[in-house]
């Protein structure tokens, strides 16, 4: 099946190293690697600046915890798995999700507001058949619950018009975008049909790479979670 030879080649990129490293050992020592499951995962909770995150009550985040708008890639055992969020060093728990995952799936996590300002999480099990290798492939979230529809731009190339807030039902499209560029060196997002800049961030998004952009925030915050821009890559 196509998807499954994709995310096959998309995982083995991710663990090439540990593979020539194991090929240099004799074969009598080599211990069989058990599958592992691979995940993109993204904190856009405006709730707090930085929370804990939890894979099957293990805490997995250092004392400083997962930063607002920061992102990562975790790898774990195949099988079940809880993840909770819970606020950083108590022990109460902001939100929760449960799946199975496999060795064949790559897989996002979207930690990010909901419509009530509480914390959810969203999964998304990535495809990434049909990536352009000329061009860049990238997806936008709108992840912020009382931020205007934006416009979103790489440099000056306009890539999405008037993208609202999706955090309501199903509404995540999970899909890439092919653009036409070689490189770029800023996201910027704008209101909607105006000049008026809501964020803005230096990026170098690279032909033939894979990225997902998110914003987050809350328009009345002053700290570090106001409205943002971050973005993943995939």
């Amino acid at each position: 099946m196509t998807t499954k030879t994709s995310r096959v080649w998309a995982i083995g990129a991710l663990v090439t190293l540990v593979t020539g490293l194991t090929a240099c050992l004799k074969s009598s020592d080599v211990t069989p690697q058990e599958p592992s499951s691979y995940f993109y995962v993204a904190n856009a909770s405006s709730a707090l600046t930085a929370i804990d995150f939890f894979d099957n009550d293990v805490k997995q985040t250092s004392s400083n915890g997962f930063s607002f708008l920061a992102n990562t890639i975790y790898q774990t055992s195949t099988g079940v798995h809880t993840f909770k969020v819970k606020k950083l060093g108590g022990d109460s728990t902001m939100a929760t999700a449960t799946n199975v995952y496999d060795s064949l799936e790559l897989t996002s996590l979207f930690i990010y507001d909901l419509p009530t300002y509480a914390t959810g999480i969203r999964e998304i099990s990535e495809n990434f058949t049909n990536l352009s290798s000329t061009k860049i492939n990238v997806r936008f979230f709108n992840l912020s619950v009382d931020a205007p529809a934006v416009d979103v731009y790489l440099d000056n190339i306009k890539i999405d018009s008037t993208h609202s807030y999706e955090g309501n039902g199903n509404n995540f499209y999970p899909a890439f975008d092919q653009i036409t560029a070689s490189t770029t060196s800023t996201i910027k997002l704008t209101k909607a049909g105006s000049d008026s800049t809501i964020a803005q961030i230096n990026a170098t998004l690279a032909a033939g790479r894979t990225y997902t952009i998110y914003l987050g925030g809350r328009k009345a915050f002053t700290d570090s979670r106001k409205l943002n821009v971050a973005y993943i890559t995939h």
